[in-house]
């Protein structure tokens, strides 16, 4: 054994609680104080640590930009409630101001500089706060300028008592680190910790303290333990490695001995073995050379074992570190949901009796004497028959951990729980590997819980869509701590275990491309959880997943029900619950308890009735429910009521219920009319009139088109049309001009189909035979860049000419081969005929009134542009599924700002030059030129734009509010909504119903007119 496997287990620190408050201000309302960066990464990145159990093991509230009396009120809150043997840390990054008297002043978000006796936090108003608490250890850290100001103002010296001396045990006293003297600048920005996206840096000094607790560099005398001292030494010397304009300072007041700040992960070790590397790894990019021996990296389990009996790499680092923020991510989430409080609704499950949704289940459970995918996890016995049968949340987790295909379904129906039972095993998964130790539990993949949202397996694999979701909801996985490509590393050596929501919200096309993809390519474990008759549609369309184990979630039994609801009260319960609760045991197979048979149903009641108990007794009332759907229909109608309604009972500002109600009552109400259930936003402009959108595009181009008059016929510029240069003659001109391509934009918009491609049952698309809409583009065009040149006749005729060929060669390009990507192909890129349908016209055009060169050039420029236009509006050769709403509204704003450019270029082109202009003026006009026609021809062929005036116009009737988008996508997170491929739907259809009926008797309230 080598000198480097000598590794001491990490102590464990002094007892008692530890708390901290963390505090940082980036945005400031006063001019005179810059907007800074680094305190939010510092915050979230220094909670992070803090909060770890295995480094700093403190309970942290962070503060984002709180005003300077919230702040006030906080720090004296947080440090009046603390016990004699408790830690207390309290960290301040922002901007520090110093006034004439010498004093420093935090400055908080409303700091007023001129002001800051009266809206700034003193330091000796916070050094008396400290003083007066009764923790017996306490730790300042401030990271703003002149930092040290503090310390001059304390009763200590600066750098005269180090921390570090004296007894191994707790320490004691009020212990300050700053991150720079009295008169000096705290700098933002360490270089070590950037990113390749552009997000912002820690500051130097806070970027020291992360790097040296989170990678225990700063345990330089190799105890497990870091000491206040020792982080300070770690820092400063990070900060000077780093800025020589920046001094770090320490003081101890009234204090003796250590106080112990955190532990070192990775840790103790003798001193005679540790690698000389090691005190440098916080300072230094990860890499060769900067760890004892980079682990191979062949594949799952392999590079386990080989650090299994050494200390831990920044890559278990970033997995643990990746484990906490998913513990801390879903705790939040199940805490939200109430999924613990007042009492859990039980989960319950067995395996599926459902016929043809998964193969045996001797093909999940693996034989150990044959090769298998996966072994059971550490401290978990291997799935049999038996313990896959049935359970709960501990049987579900003992499946997933110990099933040797690491292939699970979960399947449910409407309400039943699925995405709260995807929280509850994610949790048991990461309690079981907390509990676990280092040998083990780099052993054990970080379980994550993601919605398909936004995965297109058709263009993505599996492995690249998950290590770029990882790297994009935890920045810290992207730093030189780990290794930039941490996330990937996770991915590709299983260090990762996915659970997958939302699978039922996928068009029919992409489930199955889904599987395919888990079948084919997955290395780590998988979870899936759907909606039962979308997975056997599924299956029956592309075959079960090989060696998944298919399990359903069974109803809430009645004693179940009753418990929970015993919970939610008061004891004794007030007398509608215990006639609930009552009723639920003597008819156990009525309607109401057929009802509250689902985690939805009893949360409906728990929320709806909490603060009225009286409106039990509707529940109650003889003969009002013959049906158990009549009673989801009452529990749903108070769903909207309590999803806009805060958890202090009161109603916020904006999405109050009564509107909200009444816009959802609306659409509900529309799909009901139309016998849909599927709201698709590009579709929405068949709901209101289109004369009134087709007359505000016209009047938006006039004044568009007049307003460029003004700036073209001005004396300044001298732009000439039919030798004519003045004012009265170009508004009026292209103010016309504007209305005529206005209202024809309008047309275009509305009496288009609602893509250029059609659209099947399943969501997907299939491309047409001819694109009239790009055909129209087109003609719109060349129509009156020709006809300005030469006359109108002509230029009409070119129009037709190039519209129409346009429109044909617009379409798929045959004879590819499959897979041929979007730019793979000249074929596709570039429309040489529909090119050359409009460059000729033009270029003809321009030889007639100015000269063969000037035709030449404008004729090629013409047919660059409109044959790149019409390449890009080709479909892919092969059928393509849109994801969800949110990504289909990006894709087709994409889509129309490109098909917009050609058009915009090409009548840029035209009408600059031929307004004899020289000098700087000849490109001002062609770019402002070409930007109107460019936005027109975009809000011409672009379904988002148009669904945007539909919102406007129905929002006048308060039918929808104005940001219509942003509404849906809200009441998809309440969920209220679900999406299934690019459209929205009622997440239950008895409550689509419901409103809907609502609606109408609401138009026959209404008087008459």
């Amino acid at each position: 054994m080598s000198g480097f496997d000598a590794t001491i287990p990490t102590p464990e620190l002094p007892s008692g609680p530890r708390s901290a408050l963390v505090v940082g201000t980036t945005a400031y309302q006063d001019p005179a104080l810059p907007p800074l960066q680094s305190p939010a990464v510092d915050v979230r990145e220094l909670t992070s640590v803090l909060a770890d159990p295995r480094i700093g093991g403190f309970r942290v509230k962070s503060l984002d930009d709180p005003p300077v009396q919230e702040l006030r009120e906080r720090l004296e809150n947080f440090l009046h409630d603390r016990e004699p043997q408790e830690l207390v840390l309290v960290y301040l990054s922002g901007h520090g101001v110093r006034d004439l008297r010498g004093r420093l002043f935090y400055a908080a978000k409303d700091t007023r500089k001129n002001r800051l006796a009266s809206t700034g936090v003193e330091d000796e108003w916070l050094r008396r706060l400290l003083q007066e608490c009764r923790s017996r250890q306490k730790v300042l850290i401030l990271d703003c300028c002149f930092s040290g100001a503090f310390i001059s103002g304390a009763k200590a010296g600066v750098d005269e008592l180090p921390l570090g001396l004296g007894a191994a045990d707790a320490g004691r006293g009020l212990a300050i680190l700053t991150a720079s003297r009295a008169g000096e600048y705290a700098f933002e920005g360490d270089s070590s910790a950037a990113v390749d996206d552009g997000s912002a840096l820690p500051s130097v000094f806070t970027a020291g303290l992360v790097h040296g607790l989170a990678t225990g560099a700063a345990d330089t005398d190799h105890d497990g333990l870091v000491s206040v001292d020792d982080a300070y030494e770690h820092a400063r010397g990070h900060v000077q490695d780093r800025n020589g304009e920046q001094n770090p300072q320490r003081s101890l007041i009234s204090g003796e001995g250590r106080i112990w700040l955190a532990r070192n992960p990775f840790g103790g070790r003798g001193a005679s073995t540790l690698p000389p590397e090691r005190a440098r790894i916080g300072l230094q990019p990860s890499g060769p050379g900067t760890w004892v021996q980079p682990p191979p990296a062949p594949g799952p389990g392999i590079a386990v074992a080989a650090r299994a009996d050494g200390p831990q790499s920044p890559l278990d680092l970033a997995a643990d570190r990746l484990a906490a923020a998913m513990s801390l991510q879903r705790t939040k989430t199940a805490t939200q949901r109430l999924l613990y409080s007042p009492a859990p609704i039980p989960v319950r499950w067995r395996r599926s009796v459902a016929r043809g949704v998964a193969v045996p289940i001797a093909a999940a459970l693996g034989d150990a004497r044959r090769a298998t995918r996966f072994e059971p996890l550490p401290g978990v016995t291997a799935a049999d028959a038996t313990s896959s049968a049935a359970g709960g949340i501990p049987e579900l987790f003992a499946v997933y951990a110990g099933l040797r295909s690491g292939r699970v379904i979960v399947l449910g129906g409407p309400g039943r729980g699925k995405s709260d039972t995807a929280t509850l095993t994610v949790l048991e998964a990461l309690k079981h590997r907390a509990a676990l130790d280092v040998a083990d539990r780099v052993r054990v993949p970080v379980p994550v819980l993601l919605s398909v949202e936004g995965w297109d397996p058709a263009r993505q694999r599996l492995s690249d869509w998950l290590a770029v979701r990882l790297a994009a909801d935890h920045r810290f996985l992207r730093s030189n701590v780990y290794g930039r490509d941490a996330a990937v590393r996770l991915v590709e050596e299983g260090r990762i275990a996915l659970f997958l929501d939302g699978f039922d919200e996928l068009t029919l096309g992409l489930r199955t491309a889904v599987l395919h993809q888990i079948d084919q390519y997955a290395t780590h474990r998988v979870m899936i959880f759907s909606r039962t008759e979308h997975y056997e549609e599924t299956v029956r369309a592309c075959g079960p997943l090989n060696g998944a184990a298919a399990l359903e979630l069974l109803p809430v039994t009645r004693d179940d029900a009753a418990a929970f609801l015993a919970h939610c009260q008061v004891e004794p319960a007030p007398e509608p619950w215990h006639r609930l609760i009552v009723h639920l045991g003597a008819e156990p197979d009525g309607p109401l308890a057929n009802a509250l048979d689902s985690p939805l149903t009893l949360t409906l009641v728990r929320d709806g009735f909490r603060q009225d108990p009286a409106g039990v007794q509707e529940l109650l009332e003889p003969g009002r429910f013959a049906t158990r759907d009549e009673i989801v229909a009452h529990l749903l109608d108070r769903l909207v009521d309590i999803t806009y309604r805060d958890v202090s009972g009161k109603v916020p500002s904006t999405d109050q219920p009564e509107p909200a109600r009444r816009w959802l009552c609306y659409l509900a109400a529309g799909l009901d009319d139309r016998r849909s259930s599927a709201l698709d936003w590009r579709l929405l402009h068949q709901w209101a009139p289109r004369l009134p959108r087709i007359a505000a595009f016209g009047a938006l181009g006039m004044l568009a088109a007049a307003l460029c008059g003004v700036a073209l016929f001005n004396p300044a510029v001298h732009y000439r049309v039919h030798g004519r240069n003045d004012l009265a003659f170009g508004v009026p001109y292209l103010g016309l001009l504007g209305l005529l391509f206005g209202l024809a934009a309008g047309a275009v918009n509305e009496f288009r189909a609602s893509s250029e491609r059609r659209f099947t049952p399943s969501g997907e698309t299939r491309p047409r035979r001819t694109n009239p809409t790009i055909g129209l583009v087109v003609g719109l065009a060349v129509t009156p860049t020709v006809a300005n040149l030469s006359n109108y006749w002509f230029g009409l005729l070119a129009g037709l000419a190039a519209g129409g060929t346009a429109a044909v060669t617009a379409v798929p390009v045959r004879g590819l081969p499959n897979g041929t990507g979007w730019w793979a192909s000249l074929r596709v890129r570039f429309a040489l005929v529909a090119g050359g349908a409009a460059g000729l016209p033009v270029g003809l055009a321009f030889w007639y009134e100015r000269s063969l060169a000037d035709g030449l050039w404008a004729g090629c420029v013409s047919t660059l542009a409109i044959g790149l236009l019409v390449g890009a509006t080709r479909p892919s050769p092969r059928a393509r599924s849109l994801i969800d709403p949110a990504t289909a509204w990006r894709e087709d704003l994409r889509r129309a700002a490109v098909l917009a450019v050609g058009p915009g270029l090409c009548l840029g082109l035209a009408w600059g030059f031929d307004g004899n202009l020289d000098g700087l003026r000849l490109p001002a006009v062609v770019l402002g030129i070409a930007l109107l026609v460019s936005l027109a021809c975009m809000a011409a062929v672009s379904d988002s734009c148009r669904t945007t005036l539909v919102f406007l116009q129905l929002s006048r009737r308060g039918l929808l509010p104005a940001r219509g988008m942003r509404f849906l996508a809200k009441a998809y997170r309440h969920r209220l909504l679900r999406a299934e491929g690019p459209v929205y739907q009622f997440r239950h259809a008895l409550l689509q119903k419901k409103l809907a009926q609502e609606w109408r008797e609401s138009l026959r309230l209404l008087p008459r007119q």
